[in-house]
């Protein structure tokens, strides 16, 4: 079901923007771009609880800050700081006014309160990632209880990776 409402197709486009780097890994894989528009499709952007107000800017809005996240965790980037550091150093957004960008403590909160939301939405972005190798003859299946461990195993590496960021610093 498709919940987005015409407001948000502007935050969406922003966050999609990020993950179009030509420098990471899949840039460009039209199949990962799909699944991360499909993810937040699934999401009703009345259920994600902010964590900057709404006037704060695109970066800084639920639908962007989920589809960053979901995009790193899916591509294994698990720091805050790395998010934070990607997102800093994407100029896209200069054309927009936007000169700030949310930092890693904004996006640990976001991680916090909105968990649910990212694992549903890391689940899907892996189960049409794993449909992919499917029909590519790479894996033979895909297990909804390994996509649903996996997802939670990959929001847990960035907690860990936080904290061990916050020792380090």
């Amino acid at each position: 079901m498709n919940t987005l409402a015409t407001k948000t197709r502007f935050q969406r486009g922003v966050a999609l923007s990020v993950m179009t780097r030509s420098r990471l890994p899949t840039a460009g894989s039209d199949t990962f771009n799909q699944a991360i528009r499909t993810a937040l499709d699934t999401i009703d952007p009345r259920e994600l609880q902010p964590v900057a107000p709404g006037d704060a800017g695109a970066a800084f809005q639920p639908k962007a800050l989920l589809a960053a996240i979901i995009c790193c965790y899916a591509r294994q980037m698990y720091g805050s700081s790395d998010i934070e550091t990607l997102l800093a150093g994407h100029v896209d957004g200069q054309p927009f006014g936007q000169n700030t960008w949310p930092d890693a403590h904004l996006i640990q909160e976001f991680r916090r309160k909105n968990r649910k939301a990212i694992q549903l939405c890391l689940m899907t972005v892996l189960w049409m990632l794993g449909q992919q190798k499917v029909r590519d003859g790479t894996v033979t299946k895909v297990s909804d209880k390994h996509l649903e461990e996996e997802a939670s195993r990959r929001i847990i590496m960035a907690m860990f990776t936080d904290s061990m960021n916050l020792g380090a610093g």
